[in-house]
């Protein structure tokens, strides 16, 4: 405490104004530290909450934190079934409850390492400022970061098949023939082969996705023909043909139906919608009955994982008409011979027949 009747003394001697700065700097730093604990009871700015929804072939991991965090964050596969997600700065973990997932926890840093089970088969242990998940028989991780609201997104694969002889996975379970012309009430396709020319898309040692999704658009395309149906493509040889001309062709032609042909990196089958239909049926999406119908088709016929998603592709958003976007599953995982081609040509067009004939299950 300052004795007050040796000021005079003291701003004599200059010390006052040293003391009066110390007095406010304590006051300063005092302050300082109540607004700090008070945030950090809040937990306000620095708490990722993981929220887990579990589908057939992934676990969806969202962690809900402020966009700092969410844009500094580093996600990486670390050792067998493991996830390392490091936001980069100290901050807090509140997790799903065992049995009362709506029910969240705050979880602890603590040496000991020790995790936490939040369900059968997926483990959080918790770091000062990063987390381990483990997710029992890990494949591979896809990783999105997304704002309004502010999240970190990450699907966990499972693996679902084990390889066969030679290592390769077989990706075909049950026989499948296309369905005859008249099961098909689509008349008019638009076939897309994705990439071309320079834009080679992914690739797989001698194989590139450029060339065997023009392959198979060209089968698929024959196939269709040969059934009566009316049939475009937006590039026959292995040329650049951008977005917007591509959307062109099939805006000027009008076909019932847009196919577009990929690859994925991984042994999976994906049908992709748009996020915003442009076409509508009465009381129905028509691009999302189709997308549903060929997702339903795949999962009747192959082990692999078969995923329908929702994306914002610019290709689906620029056309007039009901499309969709598959990727076929990866040549490192399954043989594109000649029978496998057919299967997978028959899976389209099955689906196809599935959405004319209202057999599709949402």
């Amino acid at each position: 405490m300052v004795n007050f009747n040796n000021i005079g003394m003291l701003l004599r001697k200059g010390f006052l104004p040293v003391i009066l700065f110390g007095l406010i700097a304590v006051q300063t730093f005092a302050a300082n530290d109540v607004r700090t604990s008070a945030d950090s009871q809040s937990g306000r700015g620095s708490t990722a909450t993981l929220r887990v929804g579990r589908h057939a072939h992934y676990v969806r991991l969202v962690f809900e934190t402020p966009e700092t965090y969410v844009q500094k964050a580093s996600v990486i596969l670390t050792g067998a079934n493991s996830i390392k997600i490091d936001f980069q700065t100290p901050i807090s973990f509140r997790v799903p409850q065992k049995g009362a997932p709506k029910t969240l926890l705050n979880i602890q840093a603590s040496g000991s390492g020790t995790p936490y089970e939040i369900d059968n088969g997926l483990k959080i242990t918790v770091n000062v400022s990063s987390c381990i998940i483990f997710v029992e028989n890990l494949d591979d991780i896809n990783v999105s970061k997304l704002s309004s609201p502010s999240r970190l997104v990450i699907d966990a694969y499972i693996s679902q098949a084990a390889p066969s002889e030679g290592g390769r996975k077989d990706a075909v379970e049950a026989p499948l023939t296309a369905p005859d012309a008249s099961e098909i009430k689509v008349e008019s396709f638009a076939i897309d082969a994705g990439h071309g020319g320079y834009e080679s898309g992914l690739v797989f040692g001698k194989i590139t996705e450029k060339d065997l999704a023009l392959s198979v658009s060209k089968e698929l395309a024959g196939t269709l023909v040969k059934k009566g149906k009316k049939v475009v493509l937006t590039r026959k040889g292995d040329q650049v043909v951008s977005l917007r001309d591509r959307a062109g062709i099939v805006n000027k032609r009008s076909p019932d139906l847009m196919v577009s042909i990929h690859l994925s990196s991984r042994n999976e089958f994906v049908v992709y919608t748009g996020l915003e239909s442009r076409v509508k049926a009465p009381g129905e999406d028509r691009s999302e009955a189709v997308a549903k119908a060929i997702a339903r088709s795949a999962k009747n016929v192959l082990k692999i994982n078969v995923r329908l998603e929702k994306m914002p592709l610019a290709l689906l958003a620029y056309v007039h008409v009901p499309a969709v976007l598959i990727e076929l599953p990866s040549p490192e995982k399954f043989s594109y011979d000649g029978k496998s081609r057919e299967r997978m040509i028959a899976i389209i067009l099955q689906g196809v027949a599935y959405s004319s004939s209202g057999q599709v299950q949402a």
